[in-house]
């Protein structure tokens, strides 16, 4: 079950072991990505490398200056 919490998000997030290298960031990119979609946030996974995966995340404006 993914947190809305913050402090247990970074705790989660603290847990996963991203050493580099060999920077095997997978399991933390997809725990991220769960907690964006979740939240109603569009997500993409790019590989340039199994082990290494990318998360673009995507929130539309309102087309609004501010």
């Amino acid at each position: 079950m993914v947190s809305s919490n913050p402090v247990n998000i970074l705790v989660d997030l603290i847990r996963f072991n991203t050493t580099n290298p060999p920077g095997n960031e997978r399991e933390c990119v997809y725990h991220v990505k769960d907690i964006l979609e979740k939240s109603g946030i569009e997500t993409q996974i790019f590989y340039l490398d199994e082990r290494r995966p990318n998360l673009l995340a995507k929130i539309e404006g309102k087309g609004e200056s501010p």
